[in-house]
Parts: C-alpha cells; sequence; structure tokens
C-alpha cells in the first residue's frame, strides 16, 4: 500500500463511526443532517437553547412527528438499557411540551441552565422525567 492509499484509509474510529452513522440513517427518515456523529432532523433549532431533553429509545417510530430540533445517536452510556439516544432542543416557552414529548420514551431527563451553544455547564441541573426499567437486560446492545 503506497502513501496515497494509507492517507486516504480509515482509521479503526472513523470505520466506526461511518458504520455506527449507516445504522443511524436506516432509522429514521427525518434525522439525516449529518454533523458529527450525530443525525439532526430537519428545521432550524432555537438560536440560543436554555434547555433539552436527553431521551433513549429502541423503537424508531417515537420519533414520528417530532417537533423540536433534535438529533439523534448510538447510546455509548452503559446505565441506560436502549441502544439509541437523542436530545431535543427547546426555550422556558417549549418546557411543558417538550416534557409532555419526552414522557413517550422509556428513558427522559431534562436538563437546564445550558451554555450559549446549548450545551451542558456545571451550573446545569438535570432532572429525569422517566426512567422504565428494561424488559429483559440480555437484549442489551453493547456499548463502544
Amino acid at each position: 500500500m503506497g502513501v496515497f492509499e494509507r492517507f486516504f484509509q480509515p482509521s479503526p474510529e472513523e470505520l466506526e463511526i461511518l458504520k455506527e452513522v449507516e445504522e443511524l440513517r436506516k432509522l429514521h427518515p427525518d434525522f439525516q443532517e449529518l454533523h458529527g456523529p450525530w443525525l439532526f432532523n430537519e428545521g432550524d433549532g432555537p438560536h440560543r437553547p436554555t434547555l433539552k431533553i436527553r431521551f433513549a429509545f429502541r423503537d424508531p417510530a417515537l420519533l414520528d412527528d417530532c417537533q423540536f430540533y433534535a438529533k439523534i445517536g448510538i447510546n455509548k452510556d452503559t446505565n441506560i438499557a436502549e441502544p439509541y439516544i437523542g436530545f431535543a432542543y427547546g426555550s422556558g416557552s417549549t418546557k411543558d411540551e417538550l416534557e409532555t414529548w419526552a414522557q413517550k420514551f422509556p428513558y427522559a431527563e431534562l436538563i437546564v441552565g445550558l451554555d450559549y451553544g446549548g450545551v451542558i455547564t456545571p451550573k446545569s441541573e438535570v432532572v429525569i422525567l422517566k426512567q422504565e426499567q428494561p424488559k429483559n437486560t440480555s437484549e442489551r446492545k453493547p456499548q463502544g
């Protein structure tokens, strides 16, 4: 293999991300906009999100008719049994709607006190809204 081929050869980490993205793209037609390891739905998000819902799921139909700016990815949190994770963004005016929407997922938490880019800070607060126990942990997808 020459220098040129090695230069364009993806690393094992890049191959893993490409495999995950391909899996995610098959999940739901509304989530196709790729940014890093995340797939976003169409539309503009809040200009300055002040809160977000972190949700976990196995059934992609739960994403149908998502009216919030959201992203989905492969769940890497071993404390949550579902194979996929997502974040839906909002502000104080959409808090109640987001909380209601989040109830359909087996796991959901509300995160408030985000920085300007919608990222958690040391001052952020996390409240678990829903946490169902997995029905069969042997079906749990391995992490990593």
